[in-house]
Protein backbone atom coordinates (compact mmCIF):
# COMPACT_ATOMS: atom_id res chain seq x y z
CA UNK A 1 0.00 0.00 0.00
CA UNK A 2 3.17 2.35 0.37
CA UNK A 3 2.16 3.46 -3.43
CA UNK A 4 -1.25 3.95 -2.76
CA UNK A 5 0.13 6.17 -0.29
CA UNK A 6 2.69 8.38 -2.13
CA UNK A 7 -0.19 8.66 -4.89
CA UNK A 8 -2.72 10.68 -2.42
CA UNK A 9 0.00 12.22 -0.97
CA UNK A 10 1.01 13.28 -4.14
CA UNK A 11 -2.79 13.92 -5.08
CA UNK A 12 -3.12 16.36 -2.38
CA UNK A 13 0.31 18.37 -2.65
CA UNK A 14 -0.50 19.50 -6.02
CA UNK A 15 -3.03 21.72 -4.65
CA UNK A 16 -1.41 25.04 -3.96
CA UNK A 17 -4.01 25.47 -1.10
CA UNK A 18 -2.38 22.71 0.96
CA UNK A 19 0.86 23.35 0.08
CA UNK A 20 0.50 26.98 1.49
CA UNK A 21 -0.98 25.42 4.63
CA UNK A 22 1.76 23.31 5.06
CA UNK A 23 4.16 26.37 4.74
CA UNK A 24 2.01 28.74 7.09
CA UNK A 25 1.31 26.29 9.42
CA UNK A 26 4.79 24.36 9.82
CA UNK A 27 7.35 26.38 8.69
CA UNK A 28 8.90 28.38 11.66
CA UNK A 29 10.10 31.32 10.08
CA UNK A 30 9.26 34.93 10.00
CA UNK A 31 9.98 34.88 6.24
CA UNK A 32 7.21 32.48 5.53
CA UNK A 33 4.80 35.86 6.55
CA UNK A 34 6.19 38.19 3.85
CA UNK A 35 5.57 35.47 1.28
CA UNK A 36 3.34 36.14 -1.64
CA UNK A 37 1.00 32.86 -1.55
CA UNK A 38 -1.64 34.20 -4.59
CA UNK A 39 2.28 33.49 -6.70
CA UNK A 40 2.60 30.28 -5.44
CA UNK A 41 2.77 28.03 -8.34
CA UNK A 42 4.13 24.42 -8.80
CA UNK A 43 7.64 23.63 -11.32
CA UNK A 44 6.52 21.14 -13.83
CA UNK A 45 10.24 19.35 -14.27
CA UNK A 46 11.71 15.75 -13.48
CA UNK A 47 14.84 15.16 -11.61
CA UNK A 48 17.58 12.37 -12.09
CA UNK A 49 18.35 10.87 -8.51
CA UNK A 50 21.58 9.21 -8.00
CA UNK A 51 20.61 5.51 -9.31
CA UNK A 52 19.14 7.99 -12.43
CA UNK A 53 15.82 7.02 -12.33
CA UNK A 54 13.41 9.78 -12.66
CA UNK A 55 12.34 11.56 -9.16
CA UNK A 56 8.30 11.60 -10.65
CA UNK A 57 6.87 11.53 -7.06
CA UNK A 58 8.67 14.59 -5.20
CA UNK A 59 7.48 18.16 -5.74
CA UNK A 60 8.36 21.38 -6.34
CA UNK A 61 7.04 24.55 -6.09
CA UNK A 62 8.05 28.49 -6.01
CA UNK A 63 6.30 31.48 -4.85
CA UNK A 64 7.47 35.11 -4.53
CA UNK A 65 9.67 36.33 -1.49
CA UNK A 66 9.50 40.34 -1.77
CA UNK A 67 11.80 40.65 -5.43
CA UNK A 68 12.92 36.85 -5.64
CA UNK A 69 11.39 33.38 -5.83
CA UNK A 70 11.95 31.48 -3.16
CA UNK A 71 11.89 27.34 -4.13
CA UNK A 72 10.28 24.58 -2.12
CA UNK A 73 11.12 20.94 -2.58
CA UNK A 74 8.80 18.52 -0.98
CA UNK A 75 9.98 14.78 -0.27
CA UNK A 76 6.58 13.15 -0.71
CA UNK A 77 7.86 9.32 -0.90
CA UNK A 78 5.84 7.07 1.86
CA UNK A 79 8.83 7.64 4.69
CA UNK A 80 7.44 6.33 7.54
CA UNK A 81 11.14 5.00 8.88
CA UNK A 82 14.30 6.97 9.45
CA UNK A 83 16.93 7.32 7.28
CA UNK A 84 20.42 8.18 8.01
CA UNK A 85 21.29 9.54 4.71
CA UNK A 86 18.55 11.56 4.00
CA UNK A 87 20.66 15.28 4.76
CA UNK A 88 22.54 14.00 1.59
CA UNK A 89 19.91 12.59 -0.63
CA UNK A 90 18.29 16.48 -0.02
CA UNK A 91 21.43 17.66 -0.90
CA UNK A 92 21.65 16.11 -3.94
CA UNK A 93 18.50 16.57 -4.85
CA UNK A 94 18.68 19.90 -4.46
CA UNK A 95 21.69 20.02 -6.74
CA UNK A 96 19.74 18.07 -9.19
CA UNK A 97 17.09 21.26 -9.10
CA UNK A 98 19.73 23.41 -9.43
CA UNK A 99 21.35 22.04 -12.53
CA UNK A 100 18.18 21.98 -14.10
CA UNK A 101 16.95 25.40 -13.37
CA UNK A 102 20.24 26.55 -14.84
CA UNK A 103 19.72 23.86 -18.03
CA UNK A 104 16.69 25.34 -18.62
CA UNK A 105 17.99 29.09 -18.42
CA UNK A 106 15.54 30.08 -15.87
CA UNK A 107 17.75 32.28 -14.28
CA UNK A 108 19.26 35.20 -16.45
CA UNK A 109 22.70 36.21 -17.23
CA UNK A 110 24.35 36.67 -13.62
CA UNK A 111 22.22 35.70 -11.86
CA UNK A 112 22.57 33.84 -8.26
CA UNK A 113 20.78 30.88 -7.48
CA UNK A 114 17.58 31.44 -5.82
CA UNK A 115 16.98 30.06 -2.02
CA UNK A 116 15.21 26.35 -1.44
CA UNK A 117 13.86 24.92 1.60
CA UNK A 118 14.07 21.11 1.13
CA UNK A 119 10.98 20.08 3.43
CA UNK A 120 11.12 15.96 4.30
CA UNK A 121 7.24 14.66 5.35
CA UNK A 122 7.94 12.12 8.07
CA UNK A 123 4.52 9.99 9.09
CA UNK A 124 6.00 6.85 10.88
CA UNK A 125 5.83 5.85 14.75
CA UNK A 126 9.71 5.41 15.98
CA UNK A 127 11.25 9.21 16.60
CA UNK A 128 13.47 11.07 14.19
CA UNK A 129 16.62 11.05 15.25
CA UNK A 130 18.50 11.34 11.53
CA UNK A 131 20.88 14.07 11.29
CA UNK A 132 19.29 16.83 9.31
CA UNK A 133 22.23 18.66 8.15
CA UNK A 134 24.91 17.18 5.82
CA UNK A 135 27.95 18.32 8.44
CA UNK A 136 26.59 16.22 10.84
CA UNK A 137 27.47 13.43 8.08
CA UNK A 138 30.72 14.10 7.94
CA UNK A 139 34.34 12.94 10.00
CA UNK A 140 36.26 15.75 11.38
CA UNK A 141 38.31 17.74 9.08
CA UNK A 142 41.73 17.93 8.69
CA UNK A 143 43.19 21.44 9.49
CA UNK A 144 42.33 24.19 6.61
CA UNK A 145 39.33 21.99 5.47
CA UNK A 146 37.10 22.60 7.31
CA UNK A 147 36.12 25.50 5.26
CA UNK A 148 35.87 23.18 2.68
CA UNK A 149 32.80 21.51 3.77
CA UNK A 150 29.40 20.97 2.43
CA UNK A 151 26.60 22.78 4.26
CA UNK A 152 22.91 21.70 3.72
CA UNK A 153 19.83 21.72 6.27
CA UNK A 154 16.46 20.07 5.36
CA UNK A 155 13.08 20.57 7.34
CA UNK A 156 11.86 17.84 8.78
CA UNK A 157 7.75 17.76 9.42
CA UNK A 158 7.36 15.19 11.85
CA UNK A 159 3.50 14.72 11.06
CA UNK A 160 2.50 12.10 14.48
CA UNK A 161 4.14 15.22 16.85
CA UNK A 162 2.60 17.60 15.19
CA UNK A 163 -0.68 16.54 15.33
CA UNK A 164 -1.55 17.20 18.64
CA UNK A 165 -3.29 20.09 20.37
CA UNK A 166 -0.34 22.41 19.14
CA UNK A 167 -1.24 22.59 15.92
CA UNK A 168 -3.28 24.79 13.72
CA UNK A 169 -6.72 24.46 13.71
CA UNK A 170 -7.64 25.50 10.25
CA UNK A 171 -5.64 24.28 8.45
CA UNK A 172 -5.47 21.82 5.61
CA UNK A 173 -2.14 20.17 6.38
CA UNK A 174 -2.69 19.80 10.33
CA UNK A 175 -6.04 18.21 9.15
CA UNK A 176 -4.04 15.75 7.05
CA UNK A 177 -1.31 15.31 10.20
CA UNK A 178 -4.86 14.27 12.53
CA UNK A 179 -6.27 11.66 10.41
CA UNK A 180 -2.59 10.18 9.48
CA UNK A 181 -2.60 9.86 13.65
CA UNK A 182 -5.77 9.23 14.55
CA UNK A 183 -6.55 5.67 15.62
CA UNK A 184 -10.50 5.88 16.65
CA UNK A 185 -13.09 6.24 14.72
CA UNK A 186 -14.44 9.10 15.91
CA UNK A 187 -11.00 10.79 15.63
CA UNK A 188 -11.51 10.45 11.98
CA UNK A 189 -15.31 11.39 11.83
CA UNK A 190 -13.95 14.61 13.73
CA UNK A 191 -11.48 15.58 11.09
CA UNK A 192 -13.73 14.71 8.20
CA UNK A 193 -16.64 16.64 9.15
CA UNK A 194 -14.40 19.92 9.08
CA UNK A 195 -12.81 18.70 5.81
CA UNK A 196 -16.22 18.68 4.61
CA UNK A 197 -17.86 22.16 5.68
CA UNK A 198 -13.97 23.66 5.03
CA UNK A 199 -13.71 21.94 1.30
CA UNK A 200 -17.58 23.23 0.03
CA UNK A 201 -18.22 24.83 -3.01
CA UNK A 202 -16.85 24.68 -6.68
CA UNK A 203 -13.58 25.96 -5.75
CA UNK A 204 -12.36 23.43 -3.81
CA UNK A 205 -13.57 20.58 -6.16
CA UNK A 206 -9.99 19.08 -6.81
CA UNK A 207 -8.70 19.08 -2.87
CA UNK A 208 -11.69 17.72 -1.69
CA UNK A 209 -11.49 14.79 -4.35
CA UNK A 210 -8.38 14.23 -3.71
CA UNK A 211 -8.81 13.95 0.32
CA UNK A 212 -11.47 11.75 -0.27
CA UNK A 213 -9.10 9.23 -2.29
CA UNK A 214 -6.59 9.35 0.17
CA UNK A 215 -8.56 8.86 3.02
CA UNK A 216 -10.68 6.26 1.21
CA UNK A 217 -7.56 4.38 0.42
CA UNK A 218 -6.21 4.62 4.08
CA UNK A 219 -9.05 2.99 5.63
CA UNK A 220 -9.23 -0.02 3.04
CA UNK A 221 -5.39 -0.54 4.82
CA UNK A 222 -6.54 -0.07 7.99
CA UNK A 223 -10.04 -1.70 8.09
CA UNK A 224 -10.00 -4.36 5.56
CA UNK A 225 -12.54 -5.71 6.90
CA UNK A 226 -15.22 -3.35 6.29
CA UNK A 227 -15.33 -3.44 2.45
CA UNK A 228 -14.56 0.15 2.06
CA UNK A 229 -15.26 1.43 -1.40
CA UNK A 230 -12.79 3.70 -3.13
CA UNK A 231 -14.75 6.85 -3.72
CA UNK A 232 -13.69 10.56 -4.61
CA UNK A 233 -16.49 12.22 -2.94
CA UNK A 234 -15.42 13.77 0.51
CA UNK A 235 -19.02 13.47 2.14
CA UNK A 236 -19.78 9.85 1.15
CA UNK A 237 -16.13 8.99 3.17
CA UNK A 238 -17.92 11.07 5.93
CA UNK A 239 -20.86 9.56 5.95
CA UNK A 240 -19.37 5.57 6.24
CA UNK A 241 -18.52 6.33 9.90
CA UNK A 242 -21.63 6.34 12.22
CA UNK A 243 -22.88 2.69 10.33
CA UNK A 244 -20.15 1.15 8.68
CA UNK A 245 -16.57 1.63 10.01
CA UNK A 246 -17.28 2.25 13.81
CA UNK A 247 -19.10 -1.06 14.34
CA UNK A 248 -16.67 -2.73 12.63
CA UNK A 249 -13.73 -1.38 14.42
CA UNK A 250 -15.49 -1.93 17.41
CA UNK A 251 -15.68 -5.55 16.29
CA UNK A 252 -12.14 -5.51 15.27
CA UNK A 253 -11.12 -4.07 19.02
CA UNK A 254 -13.40 -7.23 20.63
CA UNK A 255 -11.46 -9.62 18.69
CA UNK A 256 -8.27 -8.01 19.65
CA UNK A 257 -8.82 -8.31 23.02
CA UNK A 258 -10.28 -11.47 23.47
CA UNK A 259 -7.15 -12.71 21.62
CA UNK A 260 -4.81 -10.91 23.79
CA UNK A 261 -6.75 -12.64 26.61
CA UNK A 262 -6.18 -16.17 24.63
CA UNK A 263 -2.25 -15.31 24.80
CA UNK A 264 -2.16 -14.61 28.52
CA UNK A 265 -3.98 -17.78 29.37
CA UNK A 266 -1.55 -19.99 27.17
CA UNK A 267 1.62 -18.06 28.27
CA UNK A 268 0.33 -18.52 32.42
CA UNK A 269 0.13 -22.30 31.35
CA UNK A 270 3.10 -22.79 30.03
CA UNK A 271 5.29 -21.13 32.42
CA UNK A 272 3.19 -23.32 35.29
CA UNK A 273 4.44 -26.51 33.11
CA UNK A 274 7.97 -25.95 31.89
CA UNK A 275 9.02 -22.55 33.85
CA UNK A 276 10.15 -19.03 32.38
CA UNK A 277 9.25 -18.82 28.66
CA UNK A 278 12.22 -18.08 26.13
CA UNK A 279 11.43 -14.29 24.91
CA UNK A 280 11.11 -15.43 21.57
CA UNK A 281 8.16 -17.79 22.73
CA UNK A 282 6.25 -15.29 24.37
CA UNK A 283 6.56 -12.74 21.46
CA UNK A 284 5.42 -15.69 19.08
CA UNK A 285 2.49 -16.55 21.32
CA UNK A 286 1.65 -12.49 21.45
CA UNK A 287 1.44 -11.86 17.93
CA UNK A 288 -0.30 -15.05 16.79
CA UNK A 289 -3.90 -14.90 16.03
CA UNK A 290 -7.01 -17.33 17.74
CA UNK A 291 -6.81 -20.55 15.67
CA UNK A 292 -3.15 -20.78 16.53
CA UNK A 293 -3.24 -20.20 20.23
CA UNK A 294 -6.09 -22.38 20.62
CA UNK A 295 -4.54 -25.53 18.84
CA UNK A 296 -1.14 -24.76 20.90
CA UNK A 297 -3.88 -24.60 24.15
CA UNK A 298 -5.21 -28.22 23.72
CA UNK A 299 -1.77 -29.55 22.96
CA UNK A 300 -0.60 -27.56 25.86
CA UNK A 301 -2.52 -30.01 28.37
CA UNK A 302 -0.85 -33.02 27.74
CA UNK A 303 2.39 -31.80 26.38
CA UNK A 304 6.06 -33.36 27.64
CA UNK A 305 7.67 -30.06 26.47
CA UNK A 306 7.64 -27.16 24.84
CA UNK A 307 8.46 -28.59 21.28
CA UNK A 308 5.40 -30.80 21.90
CA UNK A 309 2.85 -27.66 22.03
CA UNK A 310 4.85 -26.18 19.08
CA UNK A 311 5.88 -29.65 16.71
CA UNK A 312 3.87 -29.19 14.04
CA UNK A 313 4.63 -25.38 13.22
Amino acid sequence: MAHDHDTGYKLLFSSPEMVGDLLRGFVPHEWVKAADFASLCRVNGSYVSEDLRTRHDDMVWKLRLRDQWLYVYLLLEFQSVPDQWMALRMHVYVGLLYQDLVARKELGAGAKLPPVLPIVLYNGQAPWRSADSLDALLTTSPPGLARYRAQAHYLLVDERRLAGSDAPLRNLAAALFRLEAASEPEDFRAVTAQLVEWLSGERHERLRRAFAIWLSRRLRQRLPEANIPETDDLAQVHGMFPDNIIATAEKRGEARGQVKGEAAALILLLTHRFGELPPDVRARIEGAGHTAIVAWFERAIDAADLDGVFRTD
